[in-house]
């Protein structure tokens, strides 16, 4: 049923449509959303304003995943983008700990909650240990 909480349709960790899509089908940036001049390129973002095309499953590939959002270690707990989850990822995420966004520690790679709440905060801790220690 539209509007209810099972409508994310963000991938999980086990999907098949990580990493699944075709880079050369990806619209082109006709509209400049980066800014950068360059229109002919793919659209460098999802709809969560991520990367577009990144190694969403760590095997040292860039390839679009299929919908409208890509799934990347990063959102689930890598802040570093080592395809793991490990202590330098707990360091980044431990300095921004309690902040929101304008305060000068606060570091969007760490808001994991989905949907984000603008807050580093204990739901964030509790995705960042369940995913401690996983990834390549």
């Amino acid at each position: 049923m539209a509007g209810t909480e099972d409508d994310n349709l963000r991938l999980s960790p086990d999907s098949p449509c990580i990493d699944a899509g075709d880079n050369s089908s990806v619209p082109a940036d006709t509209a400049d959303l980066d800014g950068d001049g360059n229109t002919t390129e793919p659209i460098p973002f999802d709809l969560d304003g991520h990367p577009r095309i990144i190694d969403g499953d760590c095997n040292d590939s860039n390839i679009v995943d299929i919908g409208a959002y890509e799934f990347a270690w990063a959102y689930i707990g890598d802040f570093d983008d080592e395809c793991d989850v490990d202590f330098e990822d707990f360091a980044i995420f431990a300095l921004a700990w309690l902040t929101e966004p304008g305060q000068p520690q606060y570091n969007p790679a760490c808001e994991i909650s989905i949907p984000a709440d603008n807050s580093i905060d204990w739901h964030d801790l509790d995705i960042l240990t369940d995913n401690w220690l996983t990834g390549k």
